[in-house]
């Protein structure tokens, strides 16, 4: 099992950086780990040990171009058990052994959950690490599109980027890159995951600006350079055409 994980990382990793040289600044080496009060039940851990993450990282930092970044990446990580057993088992021993440059923070959020207080908390405890923070996966659920529902949408928006921003101002957490995930409310996966239709992003599906886009801008631009979104096209649906087998041809 080592074997094949050195194996598939070292092809991975220098296959882009022949490839692709100088386009991946940042590898998520491993992810989602953490699961259910422990370690995620896989054929890594079962086979390897819970080492297997540190030898993920041994084997990345390897074969790593000099300069790349390599991140652990990992969801709910403002719950109190989660974010202790990763920064204890994880991040710590990883930093100390100068195997890991980050920590991806994923935000998946709802209207209510987390409370931001505790993400503040979780956010600067990674931060104190010294590793650099990537807010990843960032969405809020939300499954009524009703203006006075996506106002509050824009207003929970607004508080969690004035913690990030406060964060990197005080030296708190150097969060180095926020991510969403995905760009309009039409592409969200929460829609099917949730079993409702969502409306989480900062575009809605005809591409046009949302309060919750005015809403973040507001707290890392300065005044009077905000202005408004307009789309330059509609949105272009990227699904692939049914598949067709060719016809077969007789010898």
């Amino acid at each position: 099992m080592l074997a094949r994980l050195e194996g598939y990382i070292k092809g991975v990793l220098t296959f882009v950086q022949t490839e692709y040289p100088g386009v991946v600044y940042a590898w998520d080496v491993v992810n989602e780990a953490v699961e259910d009060g422990g370690f995620r039940d896989t054929l890594w851990h079962r086979t390897v040990g819970f080492d297997f993450v540190e030898m993920a990282f041994t084997f990345a930092r390897r074969y790593a171009a000099p300069g790349v970044a390599l991140f652990y990446n990992d969801y709910n990580t403002a719950q109190t058990w989660k974010r202790d057993l990763i920064l204890k088992t994880i991040l710590e021993p990883l930093k100390a052994k100068g195997l890991i440059d980050g920590f991806g923070m994923q935000t998946h959020l709802t209207m209510d959950e987390p409370e931001l207080a505790d993400y503040k908390t979780a956010l600067e405890m990674y931060g104190a690490t010294g590793l650099q923070i990537h807010v990843t996966e960032m969405d809020i659920h939300n499954a009524d599109p009703s203006e006075a529902s996506q106002k509050k949408l824009a207003e929970r928006y607004a508080e969690l980027f004035r913690i990030l921003v406060e964060a990197k101002k005080s030296g708190r957490a150097n969060v180095s890159a926020v991510t969403f995930w995905n760009l309009y409310d039409e592409c969200s996966w929460l829609t099917q995951f949730r079993k409702e239709t969502s409306y989480p992003l900062l575009f809605n599906q005809k591409g046009e600006a949302k309060p919750a886009y005015y809403a973040v801008l507001e707290t890392v631009l300065p005044q009077g350079e905000i202005t408004p979104w307009t789309p330059v096209a509609e949105p272009v649906d990227f699904a692939p055409e049914p598949y067709e087998e060719a016809p077969r041809r007789r010898a």
